[in-house]
């Protein structure tokens, strides 16, 4: 029977940190070696048993990843958030990646999913797209800042469009300000291209997707929002139930509860008690939310999904939470059609 070895990495920008601890939980080896793919590959490969290899996650895991996973029986990227015992005590490099090992022997690693090379790809162009929106947005302000700066009002989009791009700059007398608008009116232009490249590769790349049509028959979602999802999540099956998936969005209610037992007569007897919530849960996939709640905002007032909104308003829920609930109900629409492969039933969503 081979012997389980568990590895540690503690992953920085040129080195990394290397410890190899046995069964038992005795320091084997501390190495620290380069950031390089041959040296790492090299290092595994000159260990015997069964390897078991941990790090977290951060810009390089997925590269390390796809290096490390054909010559080790297991690898886990976990989540820092979770790993509270790296803080504790002195830090460094190898005792980090000591920490790690220990972990990971204890099972007590929160595991990331990590996606193939063909999903990897399209999560990189949705991050294109999403990144040359967001520098629209910020030359944008820039442009209203400046004729602002000046009592100029530029409320609306009419100060962005090519057209009255002239009546624009004569508003503005002191030559510095104008040149300035002129360069941010040229980046505008030249960012806008960009993200008309950017989507249309994005959608490219996703329309490969076997489920792309049939998730995009969901009210609501739209080409680029199915596009997002699909890079991000990869897979359904990650998710065994909706409420596992809600937590993932952001869209799931944590509660707290303590002293939950009695003793009646000598008996253990639970309490009867209304559970306290404290909110939605605060540690979630930000891209996800973003995508199930812009749903919810559009399909509020439009079928199939109307009937469902105002049954929830008649009920007395609240308009912000009637909301929530209708981006739950989008988003575990989203999970079954994608894991069962089934078309879209406007006919289902009362149930």
């Amino acid at each position: 029977m081979k012997q389980k070895k568990f590895v540690g990495l503690d992953v920085h920008k040129e080195t990394i940190a290397i410890v190899v601890i046995d069964e038992q939980g005795k320091t084997l080896v501390q190495s620290v070696v380069a950031t390089d793919g041959e040296t790492i590959q090299d290092f595994l490969k000159g260990l015997r048993g069964e390897i078991h290899l941990t790090f977290e996650v951060g810009t390089q895991s997925n590269w390390l990843y796809r290096q490390t996973k054909p010559l080790v029986e297991k690898v886990v990227v976990c989540n820092p958030r979770h790993n509270n015992l790296l803080m504790i005590g002195n830090k460094a490099d190898l005792i980090d990646a000591e920490k790690l090992a220990q972990l990971l022997r204890l099972g007590a690693l929160h595991e990331v999913w990590q996606h193939s090379a063909e999903q990897a790809c399209l999560k990189e162009l949705v991050r294109t797209h999403e990144n040359l929106i967001s520098d629209c947005i910020k030359v944008m302000n820039r442009i209203k800042a400046v004729y602002r700066s000046q009592a100029i009002k530029c409320a609306g989009t009419s100060v962005y469009q090519v057209s009255k791009r002239d009546e624009w700059l004569a508003k503005l007398s002191e030559p510095g300000l104008r040149f300035r608008a002129e360069l941010f009116f040229m980046e505008l232009d030249t960012l806008i291209e960009l993200r008309k490249q950017a989507r249309v590769a994005m959608l490219r790349q996703a329309r490969k997707h076997r489920d792309f049509k049939r998730l995009c028959k969901i009210p609501g979602l739209g080409f680029v929002n199915v596009s997002r999802l699909i890079a991000q999540v990869g897979t359904p099956n990650r998710f065994q139930t909706k409420r596992q998936f809600w937590k993932y969005c952001g869209l799931a209610v944590t509660t707290r509860s303590s002293a939950d037992h009695l003793i009646v007569g000598g008996k253990l007897q639970k309490k009867i008690k209304q559970t306290q919530t404290r909110g939605l849960s605060q540690h979630f996939c930000h891209r996800l939310k973003y995508i199930f709640k812009m749903a919810a905002q559009k399909s509020a007032r439009r079928e199939p999904y109307l009937q469902y909104y105002e049954n929830l308003l008649n009920s007395g829920t609240r308009p912000n939470l009637a909301q929530v609930s209708l981006a739950r109900k989008i988003a575990a629409t989203a999970l079954s059609v994608w894991k069962n492969r089934t078309d879209f039933d406007a006919q289902r969503l009362a149930a």
